[in-house]
Order: C-alpha cells, then structure tokens, then sequence
C-alpha cells in the first residue's frame, strides 16, 4: 500500500520548486485527519501553462515510478491528470490556469471539499483569504441546511420517470448494456440524490451526505441499503428488468416519504402512468 505521507512531503517539495506552479493546495481526504490507507490524494493547482501538466506527467518525475496516467475531467468541469505511481499511490491532479477565472470553480470545490479542510503548499496568487472565506460560507451555508426546493424535486423525480420507461424500451428491444447503462448511471444517482435528502430530513439539514453517493454506507438511514442491494442485476434481459422494477419500488416509497418530510409535491400521476406502462408493455 502506498505511504502517502511521503508523496505528500515530495509534492510539497515539488510544487515550491517548480515556479511554473502559482499556487496549489492539498483537498479530500488526504487533507484532513483520519484518511484511511484507500484515500486518494487529491490536488489542486494554478499554473502558467495548464497544457504542459496535462500533456505529460514528466514533471511529477521526483515522485517516483509511474504506473498509468490519464486526462479525466474533475469537479466544476475543470481537467484533471490522473496519476497511479508505485505502492499504487492514486493522485489527482485538477489543473487551473491562472488566466481563469477562479471564483466559480472555487465555489463549487468549497462546497464538496475546501469546508471539510485543505492544506495550502503554495500561494503565490494570496488566494488563502478568498479561500478561507469561501470555505467559511460553504461550512455556514451547510450548517443552516441544504434542503431541496419543489423545483429541483420534482426535476429529480420526473427524470427517474423517464429514464424508467427508456431502459423499460431498452430491454424489450434486448438491448442489455444500454439498458444496465441508464439505470446505472442515471437512475441510481437521481435515487442516491433523493436518498440524500431522505437522510437529511431525519437527522436535520445539516447532516453530511457528502456527494454523489461517497461514503453512502455510513449515511444511509432506514432499510435503504438493504432495499438498495436488489437494484443490481445479472446481464439479461429478465434480471435486469427485475432489477428495473425493483429499483422504481424503492424510489417511490423514497421519494414519496421525502416530500411528506419536506412538504413537497409529489407527481403521483406521471408515477402511476410510468409504472403502469412499464410493467405491462411487451
């Protein structure tokens, strides 16, 4: 297992040293206590020539062996090298280039990670003000509770509606994959979403659920992740379509409890006709 405490010390090293870095700043798990040894390390950093980290990982020589490297695209869409070295030490890289505008990335990053904490390795650009600042409202603004509004809902839930009557096509055609593909990466996230705000109308507003469906286990509130572990499916067409319909169960009894807790509407009209047409085209 890779000693990230090393890396950490070597990163530092190199991020002072390179004056083609402006400012770069440790966020995640690695930048606060209590990381397990299957924490990432999560970095960012605000160069001259953002092109010239993302082309190629040479200048991450010092850090040592290099498994694999890829280009990826991060939080707030910014890109993102990412790098697995030796001891399988996972560091991503999100790239800014300091001709880019900094305060909506920023904002966004505060509100997933800058206001569980980061460690500064460079600031040349006095960015640590704004940070604090915008890490202080992140940290005020989920104190005070991140409750979903009628509109964001009922998008939610309408989506999932939706995307069930398309995989429902999908699996009638025989087409496994694409089906398996919609409801995984489409369905399940809008069922985490409304899992998010089931868990926080239980324990307050201001409960930490984190985002898209990280440390999912230890938020989870109810029976969720036992009625969670029928969603998945074999590859075929019947486990899948169990599966399916299993999972449209499970969001309407989640969804349907969430607005009760909110005060939310709930479209029971789309539900009903989406179910109805699913479990009884051929």
């Amino acid at each position: 297992m890779a000693t990230y405490g090393a890396h950490r010390q070597q990163l530092a090293a190199l991020v002072q040293d390179n004056p083609s870095v402006r400012a770069g700043l440790i966020v995640g798990s690695r930048a606060v206590e209590g990381a397990d040894e299957a924490a990432d390390l999560d970095v960012v950093l605000v160069v001259d020539q953002p092109e010239a980290f993302l082309e190629s990982p040479k200048w991450l020589g010092q850090l040592g062996r290099i498994w694999a490297w890829a280009t990826d695209t991060a939080q707030a869409g910014l890109p993102v090298l990412r790098v697995l070295l030796d001891g399988a030490a996972a560091i991503d890289f999100i790239i800014w280039g300091v001709d880019q505008p900094l305060e909506p990335s920023f904002r966004a990053l505060a509100a997933d990670s800058l206001r569980r904490g980061y460690v500064v390795l460079k600031d040349e650009l006095e960015l640590t003000p704004r940070l604090e600042a915008l890490a202080d409202a992140a940290a005020e603004a989920h104190a005070h509770g991140e409750r979903p509004t009628q509109e964001e809902f009922a998008d939610t839930v309408a989506g999932f509606w939706i995307d069930a009557v398309r995989a429902t096509k999908l699996l009638g055609r025989g087409e496994v994959w694409a089906a398996a593909h919609l409801i995984e990466a489409r369905m399940k996230p809008r069922l985490i979403k409304v899992e998010g705000w089931a868990a926080r109308a239980v324990h307050g507003a201001p409960y930490d659920t984190y985002w898209a469906g990280r440390h999912l286990e230890h938020w989870a509130v109810g029976s969720f992740l036992a009625d969670f572990a029928g969603t998945f499916a074999a590859f075929d067409v019947a486990d899948q379509r169990r599966a399916l319909f299993h999972t449209m169960d499970v969001f309407r009894l989640l969804a349907v409890e969430t607005a009760h807790r909110w005060g939310l509407d709930y479209p029971e009209a789309a539900d009903m006709r989406a179910t109805v047409w699913a479990r009884t085209w051929q």
